[in-house]
């Protein structure tokens, strides 16, 4: 297990990475940056990856969302992504995410954890 600032990431299967954010974290981007780093670390490889993100209570990010998305978040990595929002609040702008936010990769929305997981292992 690897523990950020924000984030605590551990390697679920040989192809995913469990992100767990950290009730009230805020992610800035210069650890968001990072973060490619750990994942290569935990499994082992650059690309292909599965993510399992467990987004607690009072998350939050540095920059401006869209401006954030547009400029810095990478997805040329991921293969897949689950979100995991147990903050009810959250959980619509998470939702909303999911749909706008440009991707080439499989990505929902989960209420529970074990639904995430069984939706990433049908991705291959």
């Amino acid at each position: 297990m690897i523990e950020t600032t924000s984030a605590y990431l551990s390697k679920l299967d040989k192809d995913t990475v469990k992100i767990v954010f950290k009730p009230n974290a805020f992610l800035t981007t210069v650890e968001y940056k990072s973060l490619y780093d750990h994942y290569k670390q935990l499994l082992g490889k650059d690309d292909e990856m599965k993510f399992l993100v467990i987004v607690q209570e009072g998350f939050k990010m540095e920059n401006k969302y869209l401006r954030f998305f547009k400029k810095d978040y990478r997805t040329d990595f991921k293969k897949a992504e689950a979100f995991v929002v147990l903050n009810p609040a959250s959980r619509m702008f998470f939702k909303i995410g999911v749909q706008v936010i440009p991707h080439s990769y499989e990505a929902k929305l989960f209420e529970k954890e074990e639904e995430a997981i069984e939706w990433l292992n049908q991705i291959q």
